[in-house]
C-alpha cells in the first residue's frame, strides 16, 4: 500500500483527469488495499454496474491492476506508479516531438489520451484519411514501437507483478530441497525471480509485429521468392511505455548535472556516453551497459570543439601546440570522469589541481 501523501496524490490526479466516482474508487483501494467488485460496491454504496463502469476506466489507463486471491477470487489494485507517471504526460509529448518529430507527438499525446489503442484507432483519433499521411503515420507507429516508446499492452502489463514474484520466489526457494535456507539462497532466489519475470515480459511484448508477404521477386513462377516485411499487428492494442521516456528524462538530469558540475564539454561526453547505452538502459537499472570509446565518439555531434573544456599548459617552445584529435580529449574526459567516482587520493589530487 501506498503512503498517505502519495494516496492524496494520486486521489487528487484521478479525480482531476476522470471525475469524482473514480476518485472515490482509488481512494477505498488506496486505504482499504485489494477489494473484488462486490466490495468495492458495498463500500461505496453504489450499483455494481456504476462501479463497473468506473474500474473499466481506470482499466483502460492501467490505472488498476488485477490479482487473484487463493481461493481464485479476482480483486483490483492501484498502480501507484502508473498515476504518478501522468504528472509527466505533457514532458513525455515534449521528448517524443524533440527525439522523433511532431508526428510522434502528436501519436504520444493520443496513446495518453485514450490509454491503449489499436493502430486502426490510432489513425481514426487522428483524424488521418489520405493513403499519403496514413503511411507516414504508420511508419511513425513502427518507429515508436522498435525502439520501444511504445509497447504492446498484454495480460501480463495489468497483473501486479509482486504477486508473481512472490510465487517465482517461493518456486525457487522449493529448489532448494533444504531446511535451512541462507541469506545467499534468498537473494539467488531473487534475482532468478525478477530474471523469470522480465523475460515472460519480454515474450509477451513481441507481439506487436507480425510477417507479411511483401511480393514475388521477379523469375520464373517456379522459382519466385516471397518477400516478408514486418508489419504492426493490427489487433494488438499499444500503450506509451513510460520507462522508455523516464529513461530519457534521467540522462537529461545527468548531462545537467555534468555542466553544472564541470562543463558544456564534458557534459556533452556524458550525453554520448548514455546515448550509446540507450537501446538497453532502463530506469531500474543501477548502472548502465558497458560502451566502448570508438562508440561514444560516434555519438559525438561532429561541430562540438571539446577542447574548450579542457585546458592545457603552454609550452615553452615557439611552435603551435597540435591541436589533440577527439578520441584523445574523449580519452581525458573519460579519466576525468571517472576520478571523480574513485574517492582515492591521487583521483581526488586530480580533481583538485583541475579545480
Amino acid at each position: 500500500m501506498a503512503d498517505s501523501e502519495s494516496g492524496k496524490l494520486c486521489v487528487q490526479i484521478i479525480h482531476e483527469h476522470f471525475g469524482p466516482l473514480t476518485a472515490q474508487i482509488a481512494a477505498v483501494l488506496l486505504h482499504r488495499g485489494r477489494l473484488s467488485m462486490p466490495q468495492l460496491a458495498r463500500e461505496l454504496g453504489l450499483k455494481s454496474q456504476t462501479v463497473r463502469a468506473a474500474v473499466l476506466v481506470l482499466v483502460q489507463h492501467n490505472i488498476l491492476w488485477h490479482a487473484e486471491t487463493d481461493d481464485r477470487t479476482e480483486v483490483m489494485e492501484i498502480n501507484i506508479d502508473e498515476c504518478i507517471a501522468r504528472l509527466r504526460f505533457g514532458h513525455y509529448v515534449s521528448l517524443a516531438r524533440e527525439i522523433f518529430g511532431q508526428e510522434a507527438s502528436e501519436i504520444v499525446a493520443i496513446l495518453l489520451d485514450h490509454g491503449k489503442l489499436r493502430l486502426p484507432d490510432i489513425l481514426s483519433r487522428l483524424l488521418v484519411s489520405k493513403p499519403k499521411e496514413q503511411a507516414v503515420y504508420t511508419q511513425m507507429v513502427h518507429k515508436l514501437i522498435s525502439s520501444t516508446h511504445l509497447k504492446p499492452s498484454t495480460v501480463l502489463s495489468h497483473i501486479c507483478p509482486r504477486d508473481k514474484l512472490i510465487n517465482y520466489e517461493a518456486d525457487e526457494l522449493k529448489k532448494k530441497k533444504t531446511a535451512i535456507i541462507s541469506a545467499k539462497d534468498i537473494r539467488g532466489a531473487k534475482d532468478l525471480a525478477v530474471a523469470r519475470l522480465r523475460k515472460e515480459e519480454e515474450e509477451a511484448e513481441k507481439i506487436g509485429f507480425k510477417r507479411k508477404a511483401k511480393e514475388a521477386l521477379p523469375g520464373r513462377a517456379s522459382k519466385k521468392q516471397i518477400v516478408e516485411e514486418e508489419v504492426i499487428d493490427e489487433d494488438v492494442h499499444f500503450r506509451v511505455n513510460h520507462s522508455k521516456f523516464n529513461v530519457h528524462i534521467r540522462n537529461n538530469l545527468i548531462v545537467a548535472a555534468a555542466a553544472e558540475r564541470y562543463n558544456d564539454a564534458a557534459a556533452v561526453v556524458i550525453r554520448a556516453t548514455l546515448k550509446a547505452a540507450e537501446a538497453k538502459s532502463s530506469i531500474t537499472d543501477l548502472r548502465s551497459e558497458a560502451v566502448t570509446t570508438n562508440n561514444i565518439m560516434r555519438s559525438i555531434p561532429e561541430n562540438h570543439e571539446l577542447a574548450s573544456g579542457l585546458s592545457y599548459t603552454s609550452s615553452k617552445s615557439s611552435k603551435a601546440p597540435k591541436a589533440p584529435s577527439t578520441a584523445n580529449l574523449v580519452k581525458e574526459f573519460i579519466g576525468i570522469l571517472s576520478a571523480a567516482d574513485n574517492p582515492t587520493p591521487v583521483s581526488n589530487a586530480g580533481t583538485r589541481s583541475q579545480n
